[in-house]
Order: C-alpha cells, then sequence, then structure tokens
C-alpha cells in the first residue's frame, strides 16, 4: 500500500464521516460548515481523480450556493436568535425550534 492509497482512503473516510455528521448534527451552523467541508473534500478527490478543472470550479460553485442558501435562510428567519435552531423530526413533520 502506498502513500497515494492511503490518502485516496482517508479522503473517501473524511467524506463519510462529514456526512454522517452533517446528518446527526441538529444545529443549522453546524450543518452549513459541515456541507462546505463535504464540498472541499469533494473537490480534492476530484483533483487526486485527475479532473483538475472540476476541482477548482466545485468548491466555488458549492461554497457560495451554501453560503446564499444560509444567508436567506437566516434572513428569513424573524428571530435573533437564529443560530440555536434546531431541527426536530417527529411523526414525519419538522419543527423550527429555539428562538423562533
Amino acid at each position: 500500500m502506498g502513500l497515494g492509497l492511503t490518502f485516496k482512503i482517508a479522503l473517501i473516510e473524511s467524506l463519510i464521516l462529514f456526512a454522517v455528521l452533517a446528518i446527526k448534527l441538529k444545529k443549522l451552523v453546524n450543518m452549513v460548515v459541515l456541507l462546505s467541508l463535504i464540498n472541499m473534500v469533494l473537490s480534492a478527490i476530484f483533483y487526486v481523480l485527475y479532473v483538475p478543472y472540476l476541482a477548482v470550479i466545485s468548491p466555488l460553485v458549492h461554497i457560495s450556493t451554501v453560503s446564499i442558501f444560509f444567508l436567506v435562510v437566516s434572513s428569513l428567519m424573524t428571530s435573533k436568535n437564529w443560530f440555536n435552531i434546531t431541527l426536530n423530526v417527529k411523526n414525519e413533520e419538522i419543527k423550527m425550534m429555539g428562538g423562533c
């Protein structure tokens, strides 16, 4: 096993770890940060797979999209306490809890 294979396996493991954490964590801010990290790891995977143009353009598009989504959601919140919003899924309905 060479260093290249170990690096590829570490990238895939970190991608899976960040995805699971983004699902498990309930705070909106944490989800947005982890989604940005997922996009950065995905662009590193693209670079390792010899797709450099996609590796450069992908984080620009994804992180700007996530940032715009985060700004829109935060502007729609009427409360000043929007950092403490948690998502609770019970009985197939999503309730915004905390500060709203």
